[in-house]
């Protein structure tokens, strides 16, 4: 090998270097992102709301839990058989934002949940397309500084 084709080569060898040690390290910031929410699980309340914007009747305890890469609604799977569903998730420096959907195994019927966690809190809301009706949820991580 010639000199110039020694050092076209050390170039082209470094540059491939670089370039798959930034993919490696986007695909493991990606996935930590991913993973920012996985095996958590949330105690929220979920309140119906008037056109007006005001709260209406009693809310409503359930549980969010985030395992699999998928989410899970206690009531909504216990109550009105929807099925856990694929979440994504994109964090920043305001916390970590969600969006996640489950349909219903007998009707097909979808629910949509769109929310953001801050450190142990949570909060969003939640659309059932078929009822025509949003609701929004806030709480808090069930276990803090215990064991599950």
């Amino acid at each position: 090998m010639t000199h110039t084709n020694i050092t076209s080569h050390l170039i082209l060898t470094t540059v491939l270097i670089l370039l798959l040690a930034a993919t490696s390290d986007a695909q493991t910031k990606m996935q930590n992102t991913q993973n920012a929410l996985e095996g958590k699980t949330f105690i929220i309340q979920v309140y119906d709301y008037s056109p007006d914007g005001k709260k209406t009747g009693a809310p409503q305890q359930d549980e969010l839990t985030f395992i699999g890469g998928k989410l899970s609604s206690k009531v909504m799977s216990k109550d009105y058989i929807f099925a856990p569903g694929s979440y994504s998730v994109k964090a920043d420096t305001e916390g970590i934002a969600f969006a996640a959907d489950n349909i219903n195994l007998l009707n097909g019927q979808a629910i949509f949940w769109l929310g953001t966690v801050k450190s142990d809190t949570i909060e969003g809301s939640m659309k059932w397309f078929a009822k025509g009706s949003t609701q929004l949820f806030w709480g808090t991580l069930k276990y803090k500084n215990e064991e599950k």
